[in-house]
């Protein structure tokens, strides 16, 4: 049973990942943009932003979200995988394949939705935010392993 719950935290990242998906393009533009205006706000950055700026901070901001979910995603894949008995790098691949399924299925997703696409750089940034949330999953690891010792 508990290598069951071990996926919990993964099937939760991909139900949030789902539910970004699923917003039209309207209402997930106004939360980013809303985001974005709140970062420019606090970062004392709004007096030198024009309207072009906003746009790019908007984007950058949307990517940066795309990566840091995925990050999360990888690290709970490879928590879940970690007790499976597979060899690092065999959990590895198959975590790096999870969750690139994961990212071309949501993309496939976002392709119904309405005022939505699919984009093959969201894939790539997906792909290297899994990527990083992997390795930052190993590392953590040996960090503690090192220091238990």
């Amino acid at each position: 049973m508990s290598k069951w719950i071990a996926w919990l935290p993964a099937v939760l990242c991909l139900v949030v990942i789902f539910g970004f998906s699923a917003q039209t393009g309207s209402v997930s533009n106004h939360l980013s943009g809303e985001l974005t205006h709140e970062i420019a706000a606090n970062t004392n950055v709004m007096s030198h932003t024009t309207g072009r700026n906003m746009i790019e901070l908007n984007l950058i901001v949307r990517k940066m979200a795309h990566f840091a979910l995925y990050l999360s995603l990888g690290m709970a894949v490879m928590s879940a995988l970690a007790g499976t008995g597979m060899s690092r790098k065999m959990a590895f691949y198959a975590g790096i394949s999870i969750c690139m399924l994961s990212a071309f299925s949501d993309e496939l997703h976002q392709s119904f939705v309405p005022g939505r696409d699919a984009r093959w750089q969201d894939v790539l940034i997906d792909s290297t935010g899994t990527a990083a949330g992997m390795l930052l999953y190993r590392l953590s690891k040996a960090v503690w392993y090192y220091r238990k010792k």
